[in-house]
């Protein structure tokens, strides 16, 4: 299957980086750093091709199962990406957005540099770029249900249609995904965007 521009958005999981690493007789911290270059790279081609939406699956909330030197060493990598590349993002009209429970990195100079990338963009609209960090779709779900049942007497959940739903989630601001890129060469969503992406076209690349 191959994609069909235009379309309205691009989700991707990037995955694979430490296979990539390892096959190369790398430390795995160098495929993250390849990763990075890969999603700038998937920016660019977003613009050129005039896809307005794209969500990258940056960090899982299964991820904190790794090791604390590898987890230190993606938020370190992110937190100078999140300031190395606002200028480049702000130039190209780039909307950043995060997805997400936050709240564990709020005591970390990372949060203020996410919060910061967000703000700095947030009047740009040549593409809306959604970044997954602490991410899963169960939680996402769940998160959901609890601020319906906040927000909401029993008539009006009785009346809730899935597109009022969807004003719950993360991705409220963004239609649902067109196609879904998974590298690596693993054919599942791995929590991802379960909601969202029931329509969805999934494309499998590498092993």
């Amino acid at each position: 299957m191959t994609l069909k521009p235009p379309f309205k958005h691009l989700a991707v999981i990037m995955d694979g980086n430490r296979r990539w690493a390892k096959a190369r007789g790398l430390f795995s911290v160098e495929g993250h750093r390849q990763g990075v270059k890969a999603l700038r790279l998937l920016v660019k081609d977003c613009l050129d091709l005039g896809i307005p939406y794209l969500t990258a699956y940056a960090f899982s909330s299964e991820n904190w199962k790794r090791t604390a030197k590898e987890l230190n060493f993606l938020f370190d990598l992110l937190n100078e990406a999140a300031r190395d590349e606002l200028n480049s993002l702000q130039q190209m009209g780039v909307r950043v957005k995060f997805i997400g429970d936050l709240s564990v990195f709020q005591d970390s100079p990372l949060f203020n540099s996410l919060i910061n990338l967000e703000k700095a963009t947030e009047a740009n609209h040549r593409l809306f770029f959604n970044i997954a960090l602490n991410y899963g779709s169960i939680a996402e779900l769940t998160r959901a249900v609890n601020l319906i049942n906040l927000s909401l007497d029993d008539e009006g959940v009785k009346k809730l249609s899935p597109e009022d739903f969807n004003n719950y989630l993360y991705t409220k601001d963004s239609p649902d995904p067109d196609y879904i890129i998974r590298t690596g060469g693993k054919q599942r969503l791995s929590n991802y965007l379960l909601w969202q992406a029931v329509y969805a076209k999934l494309i499998v690349t590498g092993k």
